[in-house]
């Protein structure tokens, strides 16, 4: 994007909402990863739906097909770094949708309660 013809302030705005953004999107997931909150105690998992299982296979079928690619781009020359860059960044963007399913389907809950001992007057 080519912010030659705008002022200091502007562009300057720009980066602040895209950096809103990006934090909103973090907390949205966030959100979505922990859940609800939880009574103390252990919860277990409920199976995982097989949608999410259909999901996973495919991420993981992409993201060997993106490293295959990627190993065939570093090997035959030719390549720029732009591309390697970006197979790279959807590699590790699949990945991190693989670590989120699992994470939100296949990791039991663990709730635990403690005071706190800060010394902090609330």
């Amino acid at each position: 994007m080519v912010v030659e013809h705008l002022e200091a302030y502007e562009t300057g705005l720009l980066v602040w909402s895209f950096l809103f953004g990006v934090l909103g999107l973090q907390g949205l997931l966030s959100i979505y990863l922990e859940g609800e909150t939880k009574e103390v105690g252990t919860h277990p998992v409920p199976r995982a739906p097989w949608y999410t299982v259909v999901l996973m296979a495919f991420l993981l079928a992409a993201n060997l097909g993106l490293a295959w690619r990627f190993v065939r781009l570093l090997f035959q020359g030719g390549a720029t770094a732009a591309e390697l860059g970006t197979n790279a960044a959807l590699m590790f963007l699949l990945l991190a949708g693989m670590l989120a399913l699992y994470r939100r389907h296949c990791i039991a809950d663990k709730v635990v309660a403690q005071s706190r001992h800060d010394e902090i007057p609330w």
